[in-house]
């Protein structure tokens, strides 16, 4: 927590009813069982802490499965204080690292305050971009099979750079607007509206040339309006533990 915010809150939610967690959490480091400064271990996956202003510094959290087993969601919210500031050698809310303060991706933190994903390339690719359609194709590299089994449901985030032009989207886990997905025919598909995208697919071609096919599709998205093919960009994805950052 940096600057003064008025309120900071850890709230804990899944998908299975049959599984029960429970969860603790702590100003400054440490946080267990028996040394929290709140808790929530009702009969169930979810539960809620509220801290109203918070002190700045660390805060530690511990999420422990007490009985069965599914996916948890843990959220952190911090209501005002200070935006983020990159490259001042702290790693703060929304930031994967930040110049030194780097321990997600020691030394390769860049300067968008992420860690760099690893290169692959795409191809297929296609890029519509102007100020009233966006419309985003490519085909990612599987050949080393770093995607497989990979689930975008579980978290997804695009970004296409072009000098200072930035087209980004990042997508919480267990959206519901992955709904229409069929994750049998390893086809995921989400529909919403997040800065201006509406529409993303992301469909498991591995099996027959193998490649991940990803489609992006939005209607006055910010940033969009110069982006082309003609002048150099880089595209980073996440998808769920898999990454990937390609420059052209």
């Amino acid at each position: 927590v940096t600057g003064t915010p008025s309120e900071l809150r850890f709230a804990l939610n899944g998908e299975n009813p049959l599984f029960d967690a429970d969860f603790y959490v702590k100003e400054g480091l440490g946080v267990s069982t028996i040394d929290f400064d709140c808790k929530s271990d009702g009969a169930s996956n979810f539960g809620e802490c509220i801290f109203p202003t918070p002190a700045p510094g660390p805060w530690s959290v511990l999420v422990r499965r007490f009985s069965g087993s599914g996916v948890y969601q843990l959220t952190t919210t911090i209501l005002g204080g200070d935006p983020p500031e990159c490259g001042n050698d702290l790693a703060e809310f929304g930031e994967e690292c930040d110049g030194t303060d780097d321990d997600e991706c020691p030394g390769a933190c860049d300067g968008f305050c992420a860690c760099p994903c690893e290169e692959r390339s795409v191809g297929n690719l296609k890029l519509r971009s102007d100020a009233a359609v966006f419309r985003f194709k490519g085909d990612l590299d599987n050949g080393s099979r770093v995607f497989d089994s990979i689930d975008p449901r579980n978290e997804f985030a695009f970004a296409l750079l072009q000098e200072g032009d930035v087209v980004s989207i990042e997508i919480p886990p267990l959206d519901p607007g992955w709904s229409r997905s069929k994750p049998d025919k390893r086809k995921f598909i989400w529909k919403g509206q997040i800065e201006g995208i509406q529409r993303i697919k992301v469909i498991d071609k591995t099996a027959s040339n193998g490649t991940m096919r990803l489609l992006v599709k939005g209607k006055a998205v910010p940033g969009a309006a110069t982006l082309n093919l003609l002048s150099p960009f880089e595209i980073q994805t996440y998808f769920d533990t898999a990454c990937n950052r390609t420059i052209r």
